[in-house]
């Protein structure tokens, strides 16, 4: 089971609302008042709501596993606020997306796996098949350049068909 929203010594993670642009052209200065942890899971929560939208509907747990995955890649490829920062001043961001991701990571898996459930798969294997599909949406975020084009969401739904929940596997566990 996944751990519940907890408060960070860093921020809340109830209440955020989404970052804008004008941060990623702020520097480094306006952002430090924010708190290292803050920034990242107010996105979580846009995150989090935008794939709640993108799953509506989905009723076959392998199409859920392949559009969240397509969903989410996109969504963090077409992030401008993450992209400008990882690209302008990855040290800043690096430790928030990395060492202190797992609240973020969790808030996005536990409603994957929710969805799952109510699929009827086995509560165990939806929480495997939610984090491992989470965390390879953020690793081809933070590591981009991978065999498949990112920026084609034909590829992209192909290879998570085929590599990251090839039709030999047992969603329902």
């Amino acid at each position: 089971m996944f751990p519940q929203n907890r408060r960070s010594p860093h921020g809340s993670s109830n209440g955020c609302t989404p970052l804008t642009r004008v941060l990623a052209d702020a520097g480094p200065r306006a952002r430090r008042g924010l708190g290292p942890l803050q920034p990242v899971l107010r996105e979580a929560t846009t995150f989090v709501q935008g794939l709640t939208g993108a799953l509506e509907g989905i009723a076959n747990p392998r199409d859920l596993l392949v559009t969240a995955f397509t969903w989410g890649v996109e969504w963090c490829r077409d992030h401008e606020l993450l992209n400008a920062l990882l690209e302008k001043e990855p040290d800043l961001l690096l430790p928030q997306l990395t060492i202190d991701v797992g609240p973020a990571l969790s808030q996005g898996a536990r409603l994957l796996s929710g969805r799952l459930r109510r699929l009827e798969v086995d509560p165990e294997r939806a929480d495997e098949l939610a984090d491992w599909v989470v965390r390879a949406i953020w690793s081809h975020t933070l590591t981009p350049r991978v065999l498949v084009d990112l920026s084609d969401p034909a590829a992209l739904r192909r290879y998570a068909g085929t590599v990251l929940v090839p039709e030999s596997v047992d969603v329902r566990g």
